[in-house]
């Protein structure tokens, strides 16, 4: 807080302490710990003297403070009187231009700044769309993060990219770990993250899941999301003499949506406590006639079993893509299935 005594009076002041105590203005400066320059200022009234050195003034040198008549000013108090003076300069000066500079600045902002994109209506691509951001990706204020592999998912992240193109209008950008075999596909946009949140994805960790009426209220909407969860947390791999398709989520609300799923199309037989998936092979035809797969690591594998009779791995998938015409969705049409009799 500053003092403010009246025009005048803090110079009387000063000019007082000194000729009764025979003091020059450097030797008062080092009396009241301030430096000679600050005490010049006081003197010439350049600058207000604090609250603390005021009451220093009082206490060594036996003034009755009742006998000044004290103004005490908030602090930044000059700031805000040359803030005043200055826009009423500003507005003198520049009177036709600020309306122009107003709106230059209201474009400039950062809402304005904020990405344009679409708000589509809900259909099977967005559901899909949805479902990988469900299943690998990471949800913020600010962006949208889908985990994969980089060896073998980048084919897959070109198909969500053209997805969110064609829905939303954004592009997103790949990134890579250097130190391990992870990539990310990243779309920053809040527009975009609000709208996701909207559909049941709660911002940071994946816990309380409410997943919006409208995306499971009708089949072939929740047909699309389990295609999109399966892609990402799921795989269909070779596990000894077998195929098997896992979905595998550490979220309570997305296992037991896709068990429910997987129930109700009868393409699932299995499910403990972090996993829902089949090792059958009529089960897991059944699950690419009707959902399907965008993921060409998934449908390469699948297609070797079925036109190759191999069982491979995820490594080998590279070695079978002549098998794969590149269509996305893929879905397995009129397969004849025979099981084995007993």
């Amino acid at each position: 807080m500053r003092i403010y005594l009246g025009r005048g009076a803090q110079k009387e002041l000063i000019r007082l302490i000194c000729i009764k105590n025979k003091l020059k203005l450097k030797q008062l400066a080092e009396a009241l710990n301030v430096s000679y320059s600050a005490i010049k200022r006081y003197y010439n009234e350049i600058s207000l003297m604090s609250n603390q050195v005021f009451e220093t003034i009082i206490r060594k040198y036996k003034f009755n403070r009742e006998d000044f008549k004290i103004r005490i000013l908030p602090e930044h108090w000059g700031s805000q009187k040359g803030g005043k003076k200055g826009i009423r300069v500003l507005l003198r000066k520049y009177d036709r231009d600020l309306p122009a500079w107003r709106l230059k600045g209201a474009n400039q902002s950062k809402r304005a700044r904020q990405k344009v994109i679409l708000l589509p209506e809900l259909s099977e691509d967005l559901c899909e769309f949805f479902g990988a951001v469900l299943g690998d990706g990471t949800l913020t204020k600010n962006f949208i993060r889908i985990s994969g592999d980089s060896r073998y998912d980048q084919e897959y992240f070109a198909y969500l990219n053209s997805l969110a193109r064609n829905l939303f209008g954004v592009e997103g950008v790949i990134e890579k770990d250097k130190r391990r075999n992870i990539a990310y596909l990243r779309f920053c946009s809040v527009k975009l993250c609000q709208f996701v949140r909207g559909l049941g994805l709660p911002f940071g960790k994946k816990v309380n899941i409410k997943i919006s009426n409208k995306v499971l209220s009708k089949r072939n909407y929740r047909i699309a999301l389990l295609r999109g969860l399966m892609d990402t947390d799921g795989s269909l791999c070779k596990r000894g003499n077998r195929l098997a398709l896992v979905f595998t989520s550490y979220s309570r609300d997305l296992l037991n949506f896709a068990e429910s799923l997987g129930s109700e199309l009868e393409v699932f037989t299995h499910k403990n406590e972090s996993q829902v998936g089949t090792d059958s092979w009529p089960k897991i035809c059944k699950y690419f006639e009707v959902v399907g797969s965008s993921n060409p690591r998934h449908i390469i594998c699948f297609l070797a079993k079925q036109k190759a009779n191999r069982l491979i791995y995820k490594v080998e998938t590279e070695n079978f893509k002549n098998l794969y015409s590149g269509v996305k969705p893929y879905r397995a049409r009129g397969l004849v299935v025979r099981t084995r009799s007993r």
